[in-house]
């Protein structure tokens, strides 16, 4: 560790041009010849003496050694992941002997008292972010912004509750990687994009804070398969906060336990399924895409009537065009809810039955019942993840769903009676 800390030492820059050194710490000192060069070519040895600088100018004081080692670690982080990324298929199944490791973690209850290696200066953090703005292109840094704010998909509520402001959120959920060395409980080294996941130890549903020390970093999988047992755990209506909080341990226990009982052979072979799976519902979704369009307007409206939700899951994103939503200026989303208010989750929602055939009706240019521009109006006012309008609300959802055929001014006046009510 030691000699790790010297080269990072040499590597941050810490000698002024006029030859005096500032930064000592931990018995180390700058290398000397070494200038602070804020405009090297190097994107990440920039960001490093620019942190050196605003550490003298705000703290008082250099980087030590270990805030120096784990600014650079988040600095290659994050300009080297990219927005995006393929997801795995069968993504709730992890390898056999990680799940071995979560499913102990989970049996001796460490969620409760696991504590980061590290406890970073939140000013480090927030200059880490504020530098990356200059290094990064606008959309990137807006996408990595994006990401950091939604990483554990909080609730609206607890936002509020937390008392979020600004870049508050995103700079708390880059200091908590960094405590943490951006890695999981186990000191895996995953992506923090994909791979790592920030849970809530005491989940929203039953009351948990959107808070850092209720804060904890584990694996997708992981937390995929304590998300489903979250949601039946919510339906539990007479059912005390503590008795669902022991129903998902014990759930999740026992399906870690599960997958880490498998074989390497079978492992490999649910994955499999899972991708096969992934590749029917492609499939599926491109024929539905190349076939909405083409199909008489009698069989379209019979079909849209008659299919189950999942069938419309894949109507709808068969019916966003491609490009963008010319009120958002955003790429068209085919999950029309902003917020479904009380526990869901912001711009996550996918829409009622009666809601998707509602849109999809008028995206297809199908009669409008009275109930559908009713359904239409109250999904508006469900949305209360948006501040804008209700009117602004629908042109934007049919900036989604550009309608065949333009709807009739009163219909539109009806939609929106019915969202102010």
């Amino acid at each position: 560790m030691q000699q790790h800390a010297e080269e990072l030492w040499d590597f941050t820059i810490c000698q002024r041009p006029a030859g005096d050194t500032y930064g000592i710490a931990d018995g180390l000192k700058c290398r000397k010849g070494k200038e602070i060069d804020p405009d090297s070519k190097d994107p990440a040895e920039r960001m490093l003496a620019k942190l050196t600088l605003k550490a003298e100018d705000k703290l008082g004081r250099g980087l030590s050694s270990d805030e120096a080692a784990t600014a650079k670690t988040a600095i290659d982080k994050l300009l080297s992941e990219k927005a995006g990324g393929k997801k795995e298929s069968g993504a709730n199944l992890q390898d056999p002997a990680q799940a071995a490791e979560y499913a102990s973690f989970y049996s001796k209850n460490q969620d409760l008292s696991y504590k980061a290696p590290r406890n970073v200066d939140p000013q480090v953090a927030k200059d880490v972010l504020e530098g990356l703005k200059d290094e990064m292109p606008r959309a990137e840094y807006t996408k990595l912004k994006s990401a950091l704010e939604g990483k554990g998909s909080p609730t609206k509520e607890q936002r509020t509750e937390a008392g979020w402001k600004g870049d508050e959120r995103s700079t708390a959920v880059l200091k908590s990687l960094m405590d943490n060395d951006f890695k999981d409980v186990h000191g895996n080294d995953l992506s923090w994009r994909q791979g790592l996941q920030l849970d809530h130890r005491k989940a929203g549903s039953v009351g948990g804070k959107d808070t850092p020390d209720n804060w904890i970093w584990i694996s997708t999988a992981t937390n995929q398969t304590k998300g489903g047992l979250e949601a039946a755990a919510k339906k539990m209506k007479n059912a005390s906060g503590e008795q669902k909080e022991e129903f998902i341990r014990r759930g999740l226990i026992e399906k870690l336990r599960s997958n880490a009982s498998m074989s390497k052979a079978e492992y490999v072979k649910a994955k499999g399924a899972g991708a096969t799976k992934d590749a029917a519902k492609k499939e599926f979704e491109q024929a539905m895409r190349d076939n909405l369009p083409v199909m008489s307007p009698k069989a379209r409206a019979e079909r849209i009537t008659s299919a189950p939700n999942k069938e419309l899951e894949a109507m709808m994103k068969a019916s966003v065009p491609e490009g963008k939503n010319p009120v958002t200026n955003r790429a068209r989303s085919n999950r029309p809810v902003l917020s479904g208010g009380g526990s869901e989750r912001v711009r996550k929602a996918k829409g009622s039955g009666p809601e998707m055939k509602a849109i999809l009706r008028a995206r297809w240019g199908e009669k409008l019942s009275d109930n559908d521009l009713k359904t239409l109006g109250q999904m508006l006012k469900k949305s209360t993840g948006s501040t804008k309008s209700n009117k602004d609300k629908l042109e934007e959802l049919f900036g989604n769903f550009p309608p065949a055929t333009q709807l009739p001014p009163a219909q539109i006046r009806a939609i929106i009676n019915y969202a102010d009510k």
